[in-house]
């Protein structure tokens, strides 16, 4: 795994190819970059020769940031900017290359902690003091709020 990271600026769509890596490159993060507008800033995606599709609207003051999460693998991906700010987004690369790394440093001890006995486990008998059943008139129904939905037009 590798920290991934871009600035998309307006005006500038920002390509990814992913012929360069192997593996998939997962972004997580987009961040409203400095300067200050009263204009909200959408980050568009277009993937391939599709039209493209907003990720997410950024504004000043109010959110800043957008937490993603988006997989990108073989596809031709383009990013861009609709406003005045510049937009960081922000991941890592999951190389599937690394994934027999993993393997080998996973350590299994062969033992199935269902056949070990432990006399710790057995001193207990949890079955009289838990009673997963539900007692039906136990249940308290509440009246719906008084106040209205805010939002919408009555």
């Amino acid at each position: 795994m590798s920290f991934w990271g871009i600035e998309v600026k307006p005006g500038k769509p920002h390509p990814y190819h992913s012929d360069d890596v192997q593996g998939k490159l997962r972004i997580t993060q987009a961040t409203l970059g400095l300067g200050s507008s009263k204009e909200r800033c959408i980050l568009q995606c277009s993937v391939g020769h599709r039209s493209p599709i907003f990720v997410c609207s950024l504004l000043s003051g109010k959110a800043e940031s957008c937490s993603l999460n988006l997989e990108f693998t073989d596809e031709l991906v383009a990013f861009s900017v609709i406003g005045q700010q510049s937009i960081h987004l922000c991941g890592y690369f999951d190389s599937e290359e690394g994934d027999h790394l993993r393997d080998e440093y996973e350590y299994d001890s062969g033992e199935d902690i269902a056949d070990t006995e432990s006399d710790e486990s057995s001193e207990y008998d949890y079955d009289d003091e838990y009673d997963d059943e539900e007692d039906e008139d136990d249940l308290q129904m509440y009246a719906s709020s008084p106040v209205p939905k805010s939002g919408g037009n009555n």
